[in-house]
């Protein structure tokens, strides 16, 4: 990318694990590139969508792509809310609402590298208080690690001189058979009993709705396309699933997902109360000389709840002055030759 903001220029950075595992990530939008992990032939393959040309990512159909999504992840009812007695409104970019923060998310914006070793990178960035009317002025710092046992950790930490609503995640592609292929032979297991649903504009309607013995119970292993193609209000809202999950209280990892033809099985570990998942709903498209089936990856993104600062019946996101919002989520790989 040959642009720089803020006199830092933007650039990938490639880190890695003991077992050959590897991390390539971009100061643009804090993103993930590529994931490479072992799979079942003994090849490290990478399992994440990306561009290794960081102009792709201002396509507006990829913009998401593997980026670090904040101050705001997923929808905002109307492009608002109201802290106190001052409400704030907001540039809306899906139909009236707000997704993923808008002109104000931090996808857009080049982070400043704070550390850097052979297998951890730390990057951090500001968002000014009243950008485009967002509150606060937000600091981050995120960062990417391998640990000892080569599992993928990312944690976030943010600060604010003033109260405002902090809801961040992080937003790789999945695809763990490989990107000529669909998602809809993927195996899932969600641990959550309960599931957010939401309207015909995507908004949480503020209810907590049983998941149990419906379509979107996922606390036994299935495929994926078992419970995509059956009639219901929730799936046609978005083409397929984009819901987020009430994640249950344990140790359990709050999702897993393995592939039978590549032998990898990913689990997913978060404090966060929350799971998105997305199963790749778009369309067939292209961005440069790269095409994208339907399904072609599935999102698992870690947060809080979707439009809590308009929804009393959701934990508030509201982070305070002087206070610390913090994050984190682990990735585990294993080969499952089942």
């Amino acid at each position: 990318m040959t642009k720089a903001a803020n006199n830092i220029e933007t650039k990938c950075f490639e880190i890695k694990a003991k077992n050959g595992s590897s991390l390539v990530v971009s100061n643009y939008g804090a993103r993930m590139v590529a994931l490479h992990v072992p799979n079942k032939n003994g090849e490290f393959q990478n399992i994440i969508l990306g561009f290794k040309d960081l102009n792709l990512y201002e396509n507006k159909s990829v913009e998401y792509f593997g980026a670090f999504i904040a101050p705001f992840a997923n929808r905002i009812k109307d492009a608002s809310f109201s802290i106190g007695e001052n409400e704030y409104k907001f540039s809306p970019n899906e139909n009236k609402h707000l997704l993923h923060s808008g002109v104000f998310g931090l996808h857009q914006s080049t982070w400043k590298i704070e550390k850097r070793l052979d297998d951890l990178v730390e990057m951090s960035c500001d968002s000014k208080e009243y950008e485009n009317g967002y509150p606060g002025n937000p600091h981050f710092t995120v960062r990417y690690g391998f640990d000892k046992k080569s599992n993928l950790e990312m944690s976030v930490s943010c600060s604010t001189d003033s109260d405002t609503h902090i809801n961040a995640t992080f937003h790789p592609y999945f695809n763990l058979t490989g990107f000529d292929n669909n998602i809809e032979d993927h195996y899932l297991t969600l641990n959550a009993d309960q599931f957010l649903p939401v309207d015909k504009e995507l908004i949480p309607t503020g209810e907590w709705r049983n998941a149990k013995n419906t379509i979107f119970d996922f606390t036994e292993e299935k495929k994926i396309r078992n419970n995509l193609y059956i009639n219901d209000d929730q799936l046609d809202s978005g083409g397929g699933f984009d819901h987020c999950f009430v994640i249950n209280e344990g140790r359990k990892p709050a999702a897993e997902v393995w592939s039978k033809e590549s032998g990898i099985r990913m689990k997913l570990f978060t404090t966060e109360p929350g799971i998105q998942f997305y199963s790749g709903n778009y369309d067939d498209f292209e961005v440069g000389d790269l095409s994208f089936v339907k399904r072609g990856a599935l999102c698992l993104e870690p947060q809080r709840f979707p439009n809590a600062p308009n929804q009393n019946s959701f934990p508030s996101t509201l982070l305070k002055k002087n206070d610390v919002y913090h994050s984190k989520t682990r990735l585990e790989f294993t080969i499952d030759n089942t």
